[in-house]
């Protein structure tokens, strides 16, 4: 089962909402949400409920769980989580509950949510500062089995949210988790690098697995129990039988850590998923690679296939979902959108289309919220969009602040299909701002050069620079043209 990521990134909240001014120039709060754009900022696991019909996936750092419906992708409900951020979901046997877990402060970091419609049903409130890596049912349902960073394994009544026991000794770090088919186990990955197995419910070691030379953070079991997977920062992944504790294969062709696993239903396929941006899937019988995915959107930090063993899910640093099909290796899909926090916003003159700027561009129709052209020319923030007035063209600048900056250019892109029109090198420490005049003959930026900030006007249709303006100003972060275009 997926570990967490360890690092806490810094970010600015993912939300691209629409609404209606009115309100706020009234004075009533708040205004009405009409639509949210999907995505997660990362992702740190996947879950696959029993029917296969609809998937979960968990976020560090945007603090969120997701429903996804699994025939297209369709975001279904979000769940606001930990508010330190989630590390693991599980969905109950039957399907109609979720279990998320999290890093823990002051608030429960343990939560359970109603599939139908996302509304959250109980805590599980375990001790203050708890970092809950996976999360398992029993078959039956009636128990929730936490692995904690710190805590060892919390064993949990559903029905009532009671803590039962904690399997392992204090302070004892379990990175991953898994349940076997019949109930009975309980495999966990171990920070001391050894996987353990204990008797479930009563929590007794049966027997601790050695072998991996650094920590362990990932463990599955294959859908009969006949064999058990572990996955290691040293790079490999480990098929056991885990009655006997013998090591059967040692899979080797990872470049870094392996943090996550799952077995197909027959048990004929085994993935892994790695920070090294690549799936692998072996025969487990045989520890034969069978092919290698990759995926060079973020480190993997899930996979899982579905209940038939059709499709693979997986889920990425960089926050994309992806569908797989794991016997001809193709992408069937990737849900998600920006992989980082909007810094910038634009709607078109008539109000039809909507743009939201990150490290891409994604254009939306307005009203509906549905996705149209994903914009992803510049290899920096984008820190400033605008709509042309007639709104057949976008203009963009980029650029993170020195010394950091590695893209800086003024793009100008054809709505209609996405091609870039105009590439200019504006501003070489970053492009602040943007704007084009109202009659779509002028665009204006404004940005640092050389330590000086400077404001530099172009023509539009061909980018040929009209003049220079030195800003008495010790930072400018954003240009407009007055309605008349006069200023």
């Amino acid at each position: 089962m997926k570990t967490g990521n360890p690092q806490c990134r810094a970010f600015f909240v993912m939300a691209m909402v629409l609404a209606a001014s009115a309100h706020l120039l009234r004075g009533q709060g708040a205004p009405d949400i009409v639509w949210s754009g999907p995505g997660h900022i990362d992702i740190t696991s996947v879950s696959v409920s029993p029917n296969g019909k609809t998937l979960a996936t968990t976020s560090l750092v945007d603090y969120t769980a997701k429903l996804w419906r699994a025939a297209d992708g369709t975001l279904l409900h979000t769940l606001q989580g930990s508010p330190n951020g989630l590390f693991a979901s599980a969905f109950s046997p039957d399907g109609t509950m979720l279990a998320t877990a999290g890093e823990g402060a002051s608030e429960p970091n343990i939560k359970l949510w109603r599939v139908a419609d996302g509304a959250f049903l109980r805590d599980f409130v375990a001790p203050a500062n708890s970092v809950s890596n996976s999360i398992n049912f029993t078959p039956d349902g009636s128990l929730l089995l936490v692995a904690d960073q710190t805590q060892g394994v919390q064993e949990w009544d559903v029905a009532t949210g009671d803590y039962i026991r904690t399997f392992g000794a204090a302070g004892q770090s379990v990175l991953g988790s898994d349940v076997s088919p019949r109930g009975d186990r309980i495999a966990t990955a171990n920070g001391d690098g050894t996987i353990r197995i204990w008797t479930v419910p009563e929590g007794n070691p049966v027997a601790t697995l050695t072998g991996h030379s650094f920590l362990a953070d990932a463990v599955a079991y294959s859908r009969n129990g006949r064999l058990l997977g572990s996955g290691s920062y040293d790079t490999t992944a480990r098929i056991w039988n885990p009655v006997t504790g013998e090591s059967l294969h040692t899979l080797k062709g990872h470049t870094a850590s392996v943090t996550s696993l799952a077995f197909n239903l027959k048990g004929s396929l085994f993935a892994t998923g790695s920070s090294d941006q690549t799936i692998k899937l072996w025969n487990p019988v045989t520890g034969v690679l069978q092919r290698t995915l990759q995926d060079p959107l973020g480190a993997v930090e899930a996979v899982k296939f579905s209940p038939e063993g059709r499709k693979l899910y997986s889920g990425n640093s960089g926050g994309k979902l992806r569908f797989w099909n794991p016997l001809t290796g193709a992408l069937l899909r990737t849900v998600g959108h920006h992989n980082q926090g909007v810094n910038t916003v634009a709607f078109t003159t008539d109000g039809q289309l909507f743009a939201s700027g990150a490290y891409d561009i994604q254009l939306w129709t307005a009203r509906t919220g549905q996705a149209g052209l994903n914009l992803h020319e510049q290899n920096d923030i984008i820190n400033s969009i605008v709509f042309s007035h007639d709104g057949t063209l976008l203009v963009s600048g980029s650029g993170s602040p020195p010394p950091d900056t590695r893209d800086s250019r003024l793009l100008v892109y054809r709505v209609s299909d996405g091609t870039v029109q105009l590439s200019l090198a504006a501003h070489n420490q970053g492009t602040r701002g943007v704007d084009i005049s109202p009659d779509d003959q002028t665009l204006v930026s404004v940005g640092e050069d050389n330590g000086q900030f400077t404001l530099k006007y172009w023509q539009a249709s061909n980018g040929a620079l009209i003049r220079t303006v030195i800003a008495n100003s010790l930072s400018v972060k954003d240009v407009n043209y007055s309605p008349d275009g006069q200023i």
